[in-house]
């Protein structure tokens, strides 16, 4: 996944910078996310749609449980 933003980062600049620009950043980029950690987001509509319905559902019937409802 790093290795994937990092092509995307240097293809994206690759009009814009020298060759040895290019190999700086390249280090910058590999040095900068070497401990970090990275992965997809999940924005997936439908899985929100569902969440958010059982927390609706649980939230009711708490209230119910309170008396509130």
């Amino acid at each position: 996944m790093k290795d994937h933003i990092i092509t995307e980062i240097k293809t994206a600049m690759q009009t814009v910078i020298s060759a040895e620009q290019m190999s700086i950043l390249s280090n910058v980029l590999i040095r900068t996310l070497h401990d970090v950690d990275v992965t997809a987001a999940n924005n997936d509509s439908q899985t929100r749609v569902r969440a958010n319905s059982q927390l609706q559902t649980l939230f009711i019937s708490a209230k119910r449980v309170e008396g509130c409802s």
